[in-house]
């Protein structure tokens, strides 16, 4: 693959360990530029990435979850990074699941956040299939008949995302209907709960109270099969605006994963 330098962000702070991180459908990687302002304080290694069909690696085509992780896999070869902690924000988390079965020897902790293990009418709430999703769709549809998509819209800023249908908006201009289009039918049907129930490494599962989106009968599936731990946060499935007080709770009230974190620290 030919991936462009825009299309990550790497900071080689401290520690060998590098917080991955994996935003989540429409969006680029400036929806954790909170998160990685805040890593970088704490002199934290990390590398934020745009996944294929969004922000700068809007041309790069995948069929599958083995696609995302030749993408991911050739990034952090490029960088020399062989110890990571994955953290993905709703397909985001779903892709780092299924690194976290697929590179153990690599993935050393995994934090998800608003992410099921598949996208089925088995997590997916019901009025959400019948409404809200439709409505999306429209969204994204018109939104992209009068703009013209622009794989460097910042999401860090409050006022882009301070409300659902901003967030619609702006993830209709950060990729093309073709580059979500082709995301979603690389992730498919396909269940990830093999990859829960063989976890091995450290995970944290951080479920919105509200999600609109997925239901809380899949977060406690997830928690029930891999063993892990939980944090439940206010708010819906956009949560982008307060990502970096997540970490900061992480880093905070986790040991585990600060431990990971810093182990390499000297």
């Amino acid at each position: 693959m030919n991936i462009p330098e825009q299309a990550y962000q790497v900071f080689k702070g401290k520690t060998q360990t590098f917080v991955l991180m994996l935003h989540g459908l429409g969006l680029n990687k400036t929806a954790f530029s909170g998160t990685a302002a805040v890593l970088k304080e704490k002199n934290i290694s990390f590398i934020n990435i745009d996944l294929p069909g969004h922000g700068y690696a809007f041309d790069i085509r995948i069929e599958n979850y083995s696609g995302f992780s030749d993408y991911i896999g050739q990034i952090l070869d490029i960088e020399n990074i062989n110890r990571v902690v994955v953290m993905g924000y709703s397909i985001g988390g779903m892709v780092g699941l299924y690194l976290s079965k697929q590179w153990p020897e690599r993935v050393k902790g995994l934090i998800t956040i608003a992410s099921p293990y598949e996208i089925t009418t088995r997590t997916v709430r019901p009025l959400f299939i019948a409404l809200g999703f439709p409505f999306c769709v429209l969204i994204n549809t018109v939104v992209r008949l009068f703009a013209k998509t622009n794989p460097a819209v910042d999401f860090s800023k409050p006022s882009i995302m301070n409300n659902d249908l901003a967030m619609l908006w702006w993830s209709s201009i950060a990729t093309s209907g073709k580059g979500a289009n082709m995301a979603m039918k690389a992730i498919g049907s396909k269940s990830l709960l093999s990859c829960l129930e063989h976890m091995q490494c450290s995970y944290l599962m951080v479920a919105p109270k509200r999600d609109q989106f997925f239901s809380q009968k899949c977060y406690n599936l997830m928690i029930k099969l891999s063993g892990g731990q939980s944090l439940t946060v206010e708010g819906n499935h956009n949560i982008i605006p307060i990502l970096w007080s997540i970490t900061e709770a992480i880093l905070t009230d986790y040991p585990e994963f600060r431990n990971l974190l810093q182990v390499d620290a000297s």
